[in-house]
């Protein structure tokens, strides 16, 4: 019995962990599970001989993998004498006659091995079965394509953001990735996730399965859509004096502009002068003696650019006058 305990060791060592599996399209394993098995002499014809009858067994091409709790059930059939008894070896345990399926409860590697005597004593080849029991479930996680700009009462992104659900398996891999946005009914994921206008708080709910059946628990996403633009005013400091339409500032008075969100913060102010080219408000300013045109826009911590404001002022440099006219 000790050559069949070094065989099994020798297939769980051959059988190789895979640590990483990114979600896969590949299908199912037939139930079944089944393995060809060939007459090996005498009148022993056993075929197919291992049925996964709790759970699942999947392949994904160089490793056979099994749920937790996995019963395998050996089966077999002679055409002549009949089958008498079904020997098997599970681990490193020793020989045991077969009776009911085998239950596996601990994950990792394991390997069962099986011959078949038929009533008159014929023998079949010793075959051997090596598999992964995947108990673990699919991690998983949902990633905003911009980065998300924390407010106090929440993360907060713009109305056309994409969001993506990364899942990923130890073992078995993935099969199937659900989702449900703000508690309707979930769906398949099939790619990438964009509430368009659709301002306010929203939660996304997800879970993963992978192919052995494992399901994670449903997490959540919580974040806010700031699809509001920013408002941005000119003003002068102090104000300006009104005369027939226009506005006169002398050159000691400041332009201020200021800009407000809704939702977040304010990200940047851009403002020109008379068509010039763009500058970055940080500060107020001053402008020279004459008539100039102001325009200004501003945006907001998510992107959200307001529309373009336009003031025009006049700037009246030069001192009064006063003179002294007799009367005649």
């Amino acid at each position: 019995m000790k050559r069949i305990g070094i065989v099994l060791s020798a297939i769980l060592t051959l059988c190789p962990l895979y640590l990483t599996a990114q979600q896969t399209d590949a299908p199912d394993q037939d139930d079944t599970g089944e393995m060809d098995m060939k007459n090996s002499g005498g009148t022993v014809t056993e075929e197919k001989e291992v049925v996964a009858t709790g759970g699942v067994l999947y392949n994904d091409g160089r490793v056979n993998y099994a749920p937790l709790g996995v019963e395998l059930a050996v089966q077999s059939e002679d055409t002549g004498a009949g089958v008498k008894s079904i020997y098997i070896w599970v681990d490193d345990a020793s020989k045991q006659v077969y009776s009911t399926p085998v239950k596996f409860e601990g994950e990792g590697q394991h390997a069962i091995a099986f011959q078949v005597e038929d009533n008159v004593g014929n023998l079949s080849t010793l075959k051997t079965f090596a598999f992964v029991v995947d108990a673990a479930a699919p991690e998983i996680k949902v990633v905003s394509a911009f980065k998300g700009v924390q407010m106090t009462n929440g993360m907060y992104v713009p109305a056309d953001n994409k969001f993506s659900i990364v899942a990923q398996d130890k073992l078995s891999g993935v099969k199937s990735v659900e989702y449900a946005v703000d508690g309707q009914e979930m769906q398949a994921y099939n790619g990438e996730i964009v509430l368009v206008e659709k301002s306010g708080q929203h939660t996304i709910s997800f879970r993963a399965t992978d192919n052995v059946g494992n399901v994670s628990e449903t997490a959540s996403y919580s974040f806010f859509i700031d699809g509001t633009a920013p408002s941005v005013e000119i003003a002068c400091d102090p104000a300006a004096f009104n005369k027939d339409g226009v506005n006169f500032i002398s050159g000691k008075t400041a332009v201020v502009i200021t800009a407000k969100d809704a939702d977040t913060d304010i990200a940047s102010i851009v403002y020109y002068v008379d068509g010039g080219e763009a500058q970055n408000y940080t500060y107020q300013f001053k402008l020279a003696d004459g008539a100039h045109t102001i325009k200004a826009m501003a945006v907001d911590a998510v992107g959200n650019e307001s529309e373009v404001v336009e003031y025009s002022v006049t700037v009246d440099a030069a001192d009064p006058s006063a003179y002294v006219e007799a009367e005649k």
